[in-house]
This record gives C-alpha cells, sequence and structure tokens, in this order.
C-alpha cells in the first residue's frame, strides 16, 4: 500500500510540474493595460441613497371616463407612449359645435360688415344734404344713431368669432389630451385608474419614474466639506464589490443642526450596472475624503487574481511572458486600486485573459482597441 502511494505522488507531481510547460507551448492574446499613478486620499465609508431627480405623477388635462389603461405596474415606456385614453365622444360632439358655432359668428361679422356700410353710406348721404332745404335734421339724428348702432353689431360679431375660435380651440385641446401620453421615459411605479372611471382635470393616472435620472444624495459632515469640490469623483460601493464612479454635482446649502451634514448630490453613470442593483432609495456607500491627496501605484481591478495563499497577484507582461507578480492592495480609487506592494508605473497588467494564464505562459498582448503592445515583446538579441 505504501509504494502504491508513493507511486501515485509521483504521478501527480510529474502532472504539476508538466502543466507550465504544456502551458508555454501555447501562445495566450491577452488584453493589458498600463500601470499609472494618481492622486488620491484617504476615505472615509457613508451612508447614502440612490435618489430619482425625475419622478412625477402623470396628470389628466381634461375631465372624462376612462376608457382604455395601457400599462401596467412595472412597465417601461417611452417618451410618447400612450398611457390611457378617455372616451371622446363628447368632445367630438363639442368640437363639431365649436365649428358650427365659428362659422354662425364668422357670417354675422359678414351682417354686420353690409349694415354699417349701409348705414354709414346713408349718414353720408343726409349730411351732404347740410344747409339745403332737403335736409332733415330728425333724419340725419336717426342715421347717425343706426350707423352707431351697426358698429356696435359689427364688434359684436367680432367678439363672438373671438369666442367662437376659442371655444374650437378647446375643443381640439380636449380632443387632442383624451390621449394621455408619457411625457418622459421611465417606469410605471403606479396605477391610479382603472377602465369605466370617471377622472378630474388634474386627475393623476401614473407615478412615473426615471431610472436613467437617478443620483446620489449622500448627508455628509460639514468636517468633510472641504475635500467635495465640484467634479470631485468617488468611489461608490454598491453591493458585494460592485462599484461605481459618481461626480460631485452640488452641495446642497442646508444643514442638519442635529447632526451637523449637509446634504450633497453625486452624479453616477448605472449604465453598465446590473438592473437588480438599481432603485430610488437604495442604500450605497460613498468612500468620502478625509485627508490630503496623495500620489499612488494605480492597478485597474480587472488585472486582479486571487493567489494561492488567498492573496491578491496580478500578471505582468514582461519579454513575452506572463509573469505573476504578488501585491498589496490599499484603497479604492476612481481609477482602480491603490497598489502598497508589487508594481511600479509603467507595468502592463493583463486585465482580460487572466484567468486562465498560467505563470510564464508566453503571451500576445493587446491594448482595449487590439493593438499589440511592443513594449511588453521581448527583446531582440543581438546576434
Amino acid at each position: 500500500m505504501k509504494c502504491i502511494s508513493n507511486f501515485t505522488s509521483v504521478i501527480m507531481a510529474l502532472m504539476l510540474f508538466s502543466t507550465p510547460v504544456f502551458a508555454q507551448d501555447s501562445v495566450a492574446t491577452v488584453i493589458v493595460e498600463k500601470v499609472v499613478t494618481a492622486e488620491i486620499s484617504d476615505t472615509t465609508p457613508l451612508i447614502a441613497r440612490l435618489v430619482a431627480t425625475v419622478e412625477a405623477n402623470i396628470a389628466t388635462r381634461r375631465d372624462g371616463v376612462v376608457e382604455q389603461v395601457l400599462f401596467q405596474v412595472g412597465d417601461a415606456v417611452i417618451k410618447g407612449q400612450e398611457l390611457v385614453r378617455i372616451d371622446d365622444q363628447l368632445v367630438d360632439i363639442q368640437l363639431k359645435n365649436a365649428h358650427a358655432a365659428l362659422q354662425s359668428a364668422q357670417a354675422g361679422i359678414k351682417i354686420a360688415t353690409a349694415r354699417v356700410t349701409l348705414t354709414q353710406n346713408a349718414f353720408e348721404r343726409q349730411s351732404g344734404l347740410l344747409g339745403s332745404v332737403a335736409f332733415s335734421k330728425a333724419r340725419f339724428d336717426d342715421l347717425q344713431q343706426e350707423a352707431a348702432q351697426a358698429t356696435g353689431e359689427l364688434s359684436r360679431a367680432l367678439a363672438q368669432v373671438a369666442i367662437g375660435q376659442a371655444a374650437l380651440e378647446r375643443a381640439k385641446y380636449d380632443r387632442k389630451h383624451s390621449v394621455i401620453r408619457a411625457p418622459f421615459d421611465g417606469v410605471v411605479i403606479t396605477r391610479n385608474v382603472q377602465p369605466g372611471q370617471y377622472i378630474s382635470f388634474g386627475g393623476s393616472v401614473a407615478m412615473l419614474l426615471d431610472m436613467n435620472g437617478l443620483e446620489i444624495e449622500a448627508d455628509v459632515p460639514v468636517s468633510l466639506l472641504q475635500g467635495l469640490k465640484v467634479g470631485r469623483a468617488l468611489v461608490v460601493n454598491l453591493h458585494n464589490g460592485t462599484r461605481a464612479v459618481a461626480t460631485v454635482r452640488t452641495v446642497l446649502p442646508t444643514e442638519t443642526l442635529s447632526t451637523r451634514t449637509r446634504p450633497v448630490r453625486l452624479s453616477v453613470d448605472l449604465s453598465d450596472v446590473e438592473p437588480y442593483l438599481i432603485a430610488n432609495g437604495k442604500t450605497v456607500t460613498v468612500l468620502v475624503p478625509v485627508s490630503a491627496v496623495r500620489k499612488v501605484v494605480i492597478v485597474p481591478k480587472d488585472a486582479l487574481v486571487q493567489g494561492l495563499n488567498g492573496g491578491w497577484m496580478v500578471f505582468v507582461a514582461k519579454d513575452g511572458k506572463a509573469a505573476p507578480r504578488p501585491v498589496t492592495i490599499g484603497q479604492a480609487s476612481a481609477g482602480g486600486l491603490e497598489v502598497l506592494s508589487g508594481l511600479i508605473a509603467g507595468d502592463y497588467v493583463v486585465i482580460r485573459g487572466n484567468e486562465r494564464l498560467r505563470p510564464d505562459q508566453a503571451i500576445n498582448p493587446q491594448d482595449t482597441d487590439g493593438n499589440a503592445i511592443l513594449a511588453a515583446k521581448p527583446a531582440k538579441s543581438a546576434g
């Protein structure tokens, strides 16, 4: 039994020693990134939350009975999409009535204009007889009164046209807003109406939330505000190691007396974050600077590989091979992770394809655009 155990140990040892040799026979194409220096400062975690910048109760702009509801809670809708249709039969009747009233008013203008012309002509003829025996003072006064009356009737006819035009515009407005549309892209949070329900002007049909307009709000102690200039990039921990970079947008000029904090709003791009991690009101952790800025070596987080001893390591592209390099990691920054030891600025580390690499395996290093990184290739011999 002891001989069999020793034999097994020898076979396993041969397999372990032969594996790197086999791996070196194949050249792996990998993506690399240059290690750089950056300015960071020590940070402290603060609990913050995602808040919506665009959230609204979608209101109706006319009274009526709901005919159709074209959405469900949780639906993603786009700007201009139909949400609710209100019964528009009465609006169609009002529209026809407004057209007819306007035509009647316009006809009234023609009649009033003709009467003004008639009375003015008669008044002018009578005025021409002034000083002659044919002139009649009573007739002159009557014609003057009739002309004034005809002018007043014309003004009233013009006003009736204006009223008719306003009624027509109102009917067109009600007709247009018989369909309630989404005013922006978003997700439906609540559904407030059902078919057959009467809804009044200004009534809410739905709550709509713009998920693309989320930002972060953090209540920051006054003592830490000095390091939060507008445009400052901060690291945000979303969940289980998922991180994003946020930028200080504004520090609101309101202070909570009991906590001595002020609300800080940060813009954040969440387009690459898993949807289940994004929600209005979700808590996140913001790493707020607490010390002066210092210059450190930064490594991309995608370059890190879990080492055998539980620590971290990276593969450095050197002389056409993947050279393993144990590293000690410090704090996170907007550009990556601080390296306390193991790397220097200018090293090329593998950020894609590193999970399959073997120590000293031959590699073909490229940048993210697919260009060969010549600086990481082996130098040609002088012979």
